[in-house]
């Protein structure tokens, strides 16, 4: 038997195990709203922060822990109690962290074809010195009550706030002509 790999017109395949890795999304959103909380100064009123990805959007869990601190649960001889780590935007180990920023709007995947179809959601400062920050009916909102986050829906759905139809764009997403 002849050996294939002296033969050139055999085609070998290499075969590399593959490795799956887990990224946490939560350390992509927190540099994202770290960086513009911090980009503008000092403004003299608070602000929303706009965070939207195009590809491989973090979850909600994600933005949570990011915004709000990991939860955690706490041990004692007694019981048990759960609570947040201070490892969130909102929640670091110093008084009225980041209090200037009122809100943080997140945008799943950002792009003039998914306009009408995805809701944005304010995520809201928990911190009672900062000022609330104007909610529009066309989006969804989440807050931190005690250690957990309410969510809202939005009240007006997304295209009537934009003077699109509902299922805009219309027509056919790509026109292919033959080639032939």
């Amino acid at each position: 038997m002849a050996c294939k790999l002296a033969n050139p017109s055999s085609r070998t395949i290499g075969v590399y195990p593959s490795a799956w890795v887990v990224e946490d999304g939560s350390e992509r959103v927190l540099d994202a709203v770290t960086h513009k909380g911090g980009r503008y100064g000092d403004l003299e009123l608070p602000f929303i922060v706009a965070v939207g990805r195009a590809a491989d959007f973090p979850e909600d869990e994600d933005i949570e822990r990011a915004l709000y601190g990991s939860t955690v649960e706490y041990a004692y001889d007694s019981g048990s109690t759960f609570g947040r780590k201070p490892d969130g935007y909102w929640t670091a180990t110093y008084d009225h962290a980041h209090s200037r920023v009122s809100g943080v709007l997140v945008v799943n995947n950002p792009a003039p074809w998914t306009w009408t179809k995805n809701t944005p959601v304010l995520w809201q400062s928990p911190d009672p010195a900062s000022l609330p920050a104007p909610i529009f009916p066309t989006w969804a909102t989440a807050q931190l009550a005690g250690i957990q986050v309410e969510r809202q829906p939005a009240i007006r759905s997304v295209h009537t706030a934009l003077g699109l139809p509902e299922r805009w764009p219309t027509g056919d997403a790509f026109r292919w002509s033959d080639p032939r």
